[in-house]
């Protein structure tokens, strides 16, 4: 099971527009535990018993991310679609009240696992997604050049 690595999927013509790498956050399979701390539903599953999958839509950004996750596993996993959104809060809801498993931003969930109210589903089965941000070359809005100056300072 291995990390895909997604660089921003944004094509922006250089001559105007500026990128800033501002970081990145793990894109992680996550679930409800059981009683002892374990998943309730753990990748990959089995075709017997096929996990429930909390998915985003396929137009997505991140329901095309979760694609390219499986694609690039040797074993695929074995899933049944439960309930489909486009918002990450949506699902994480769902995958916390126990109805399936959903990945997720890290960081948007670490709060959830510390409290023990999330766990990771399976290892591997993860991305790697970078966080840009970007701003038009021309655009001669000082706050924006501050703000910009600012996310600049802040990336070094």
């Amino acid at each position: 099971m291995g990390t895909a690595i997604l660089k921003p999927p944004i094509f922006l013509d250089p001559d105007k527009f500026i990128g800033l790498r501002l970081g990145a956050d793990a894109f992680i399979p996550v679930s409800a535990p059981d009683a002892d701390g374990k998943p309730l539903f753990q990748l990959p599953g089995s075709s017997v018993n096929p996990i429930l999958y909390l998915a985003y839509t396929a137009t997505s950004f991140l329901g095309r991310v979760v694609e390219i996750i499986f694609r690039g596993e040797s074993q695929q996993p074995h899933l049944k679609r439960f309930y489909e959104a486009d918002m990450a809060m949506h699902l994480m809801r769902m995958a916390r009240e126990g109805y399936g498993i959903s990945w997720q931003p890290e960081l948007a969930v670490e709060e959830v696992i510390a409290a023990g109210r999330l766990v990771r589903a399976g290892e591997g089965w993860s991305a790697e997604l970078e966080i840009w941000s970007f701003r038009s070359i021309s655009n001669p809005n000082q706050t924006i050049l501050e703000l910009w100056r600012s996310l600049e300072n802040d990336v070094r």
